[in-house]
């Protein structure tokens, strides 16, 4: 197909594709927006091989979108399968974390606490630990302690 037949290919595609929408929105409006749709394509029937390319395209979207929606729907299959294996894998290290006799506490590199042991929140019961400076927490500081010397 030259260049300037695929140019036409496709014009006829998109205008294909426009009419596809058009009758989708007018169906969606309901019964009037069906009489009106009559009316407009009791008037202008397109051509018999127009009306091919039209049938051939829509044929095209819909296979393509039954595949999208398979695709969609495996992948969402797969992330709920690993968000119940995170879950499960989150449970499990609390469950050991909770075990231990010591307090513990889990902090990133800015010294806030971002997971505590059932110990730990047994001590400090009163506070709200999660998210807070250690040094806040355990010892009413307002900035880091100092290293030992």
């Amino acid at each position: 197909m030259g260049k300037k037949a695929g140019f036409w290919y496709n014009f006829r595609l998109l205008g294909n594709l426009g009419i596809l929408l058009l009758v989708s929105l007018l169906h969606s409006f309901g019964r009037s927006a069906r009489k009106l749709l009559l009316y407009f394509t009791g008037r202008f029937r397109p051509a018999s091989q127009e009306t091919g390319l039209l049938v051939n395209t829509y044929e095209l979207m819909k296979e393509r979108l039954r595949d999208s929606i398979r695709e969609m729907e495996e992948k969402t299959r797969q992330l709920e399968e690993t968000g119940e294996q995170l879950r499960h894998s989150r449970d499990f290290l609390q469950s050991i974390i909770d075990s231990l006799d010591e307090e513990l506490i889990v902090l990133d590199s800015d010294l806030l606490i971002t997971d505590v042991n059932r110990n730990f929140r047994v001590k400090y019961r009163d506070r709200d630990t999660i998210g807070r400076h250690c040094y806040e927490v355990m010892y009413g500081l307002k900035q880091p302690c100092r290293p030992p010397l």
